[in-house]
């Protein structure tokens, strides 16, 4: 149907969704967890890390990875051509090395479909 017909057309609908992640106390008591939405996930998650890949010329891949703020916020989101996630996880027992607690990042990127 063309704009301003009468004749009907069909439309859809979704539902929409929010779901939020945090750092925050562990459930056990013992360090920092992952939690979706106040749920904890993952337990031993120091920290979580979003970087975003712009894509600043219009060719296919990204040239730069920014976290949210001004970089970003002037790039605009519809550069935005991949997501990269970093966990820090801690070792499990407390292990330590000269008093610090043993981290291992964990990065995984995801390009954006449609881009």
């Amino acid at each position: 149907a063309r704009y301003g017909s009468m004749e009907a057309s069909e439309a859809t609908s979704f539902r929409v969704a929010t779901t939020s992640y945090s750092i925050q106390p562990s459930d056990s008591g013992t360090g920092f967890s992952l939690a979706q939405n106040g749920n904890e996930l993952v337990e031993g998650v120091q920290d979580l890390q979003v970087l975003y890949g712009l894509d600043i010329d219009g060719t296919p891949g990204v040239e730069r990875y920014v976290p949210a703020g001004p970089d970003l916020d002037a790039a605009g989101m519809n550069r935005v051509a991949a997501v990269r996630l970093t966990l820090v996880m801690n070792m499990p027992s407390g292990v330590q090395v000269d008093g610090q607690a043993v981290t291992k990042p964990v990065t995984q990127t995801f390009r954006l479909r449609n881009r």
